[in-house]
């Protein structure tokens, strides 16, 4: 793999800027540091930081080392992250080897894979297999579980910072110390992590990341892709009748009617229970006076009580005489 290739800052580069940053840190390459490690070429910048292909003379060996001025503002962070990562023994994640203050500035060195390819190299050739993309995945997820449990988070995964070895193992870089490099917070540390590894995984089964343009463009003057859309959760409109069911099962609330009394409804006194009282005895004698015909007052007569009468036009109800309706019960009879 090249060695420009393992970044850690999406937008990182070697350019005038570096150029710049590497004068002020006073190093240049074929420096040694600490008497053991050689600088030999810059890799990328990550914040204030710069990236170093070094040889370790003692060990015989290569390594990535971060080189930071010890008067910047996240100096002491860095540090910090570089003595928490260093405690994460799980083989997914590039091993921090050491951590040093020599001389007004600070550097950590890792390891470096030599056989080492990036995911955003990987899926430059198109999308992966889905049973690779399934494994990948579920390594991420079960080393960054790791790493929770210990209280550790990643919070800049990207396709950048995922390596896949020409054995196929997944190694994580930076853990910890690309957030304190480039001053990344989050108040779900877990959910920012969560949400990555599924960017990742859309990425490696589509060849692009969620609401981007393919990973990475063929070249700098490559025409840049749209951004791509969500499909609709229902690209067909339901049917007519589908609706006025859903309608049906889901009215609107209706408003409760005003009564014609000031006060509502619900303050009125109850009705009483059971059926309506009604008094069987009077209503054959109050039936035949309410419909005009008085030959049947004598039926009223017999009970020996005048009962109460309505005129034929509706009139307000009078009370029969009690002489004169006896008089005409002994007349009928």
């Amino acid at each position: 793999m090249a060695a420009a290739d393992q970044t850690t800052d999406p937008d990182g580069g070697v350019g005038a800027e570096a150029e710049a940053l590497i004068r002020s840190l006073g190093v240049s390459a074929g420096d040694r540091l600490d008497g053991r490690y050689r600088l030999e070429r810059v890799l990328h910048l990550t914040g204030p930081a710069v990236t170093w292909l070094a040889a370790d003379e003692k060990l015989n060996r290569p390594s990535r080392i971060h080189l930071l001025r010890s008067d910047q503002p996240r100096a002491e962070a860095f540090m910090a992250a570089a003595r928490a990562a260093a405690a994460m023994a799980d083989n997914h994640f590039v091993q921090v080897l050491d951590a040093v203050p020599d001389d007004g500035l600070y550097y950590v060195i890792t390891e470096w894979l030599h056989d080492g390819h990036t995911l955003g190299e990987v899926l430059a050739g198109g999308p992966v297999p889905v049973q690779e993309a399934v494994r990948i995945t579920t390594e991420l997820a079960r080393a960054m579980a790791e790493a929770h449990d210990q209280g550790l988070a990643h919070l800049r995964l990207s396709p950048k910072t995922v390596l896949r070895t020409d054995t196929g193992e997944v190694k994580i870089l930076d853990l910890c110390l690309a957030a304190a490099l480039t001053g990344t917070v989050s108040r779900d540390p877990l959910g920012t992590d969560l949400s990555a590894i599924g960017e990742l995984a859309y990425a490696l089964l589509t060849g692009k990341r969620p609401q981007a343009q393919p990973i990475p463009p063929s070249s700098a003057t490559a025409r840049p892709a749209r951004r791509s859309r969500p499909r609709s959760r229902s690209p067909t409109p339901w049917p007519s009748s589908r609706a006025r069911a859903t309608r049906r099962r889901c009215p609107r609330p209706r408003r409760p009617r005003r009564c014609a009394t000031s006060r509502p409804r619900s303050c009125r006194p109850p009705r009483p229970c059971g059926p309506r009282p009604r008094c069987r005895r009077w209503r054959p004698a109050i039936r035949p006076l309410r419909r005009g015909r008085p030959a049947m007052a004598a039926t009223a007569a017999r009970h020996g009580r005048a009962p109460m009468t309505t005129t034929t036009s509706r009139a307000a109800p009078v009370r029969a005489a009690g002489p004169a309706v006896r008089g005409a019960a002994a007349a009928a009879r």
